[in-house]
């Protein structure tokens, strides 16, 4: 199983194989030759998922204007040490805004149709036949927008973030799985490692 590590010369992580352990390596980004350090689960300070997590200070660098969110985490030198990744998942959003416009729209429509059908069941042509027929349509209205609300969340993906201790996505690092859609007032996500 593939754990990262960091070259002591430039500061770049990559990933090795925990056979590769205490053995020579060639960084891929610097070509120096430095020996592994001990990557067994039981001896790393963060609980063995790496030894990337062994800093207070890093410094985020955001890919713009980009399908899918990319992230670059740096050390203080500006070394890369975590490539992340969120996919924006753009069908299924692009579906669940469709719905939340068709919703807005129903709702517009069934507040009208309620309050114009109140309105002439009442017959009389007074105001308080008038504001039955407005809260009705309104109740209508907050009904439909209800359910759209309800569908629009059930279609609209989860976000989970993948972070990866190389730029090709060889060797995964944690994964950080959107545990609700939904949230008002915190989010809970799950983290997870590699195994």
């Amino acid at each position: 199983m593939p754990l990262s590590i960091l070259c002591p010369g430039c500061g770049t992580g990559f990933g090795v194989e925990t056979e590769l352990a205490g053995r020579n390596l060639r960084c891929p980004a610097c070509q120096s030759v430095f020996k592994a350090p001990n990557l067994s689960r039981e001896n790393s300070t963060t609980g063995g998922l790496t030894s990337v997590f062994d800093r207070d200070q890093f410094f985020i660098n955001q890919k713009m204007l980009s399908l899918i969110e990319r992230y670059t985490l740096l050390d203080a030198n500006g070394a890369p040490l975590i490539h992340v990744e969120r996919p924006a998942h753009y069908m299924k959003s692009c579906a669940s805004i469709f719905v939340l416009v068709i919703s807005i729209i129903a709702a517009a429509i069934a507040g009208g149709i309620a309050g114009f059908t109140t309105r002439g069941a009442l017959g009389a042509q007074n105001e308080a036949s008038e504001i039955v027929a407005l809260v009705v349509g309104f109740f209508a209205a907050a009904i439909v927008m209800i359910i759209g609300i309800v569908f629009t969340v059930m279609i609209y993906p989860k976000r989970h973030i993948n972070m990866y201790s190389d730029k090709e996505k060889q060797h995964l690092i944690l994964k950080v799985y959107q545990d609700q859609k939904f949230a008002v007032i915190n989010h809970r996500f799950t983290v997870a490692d590699d195994a």
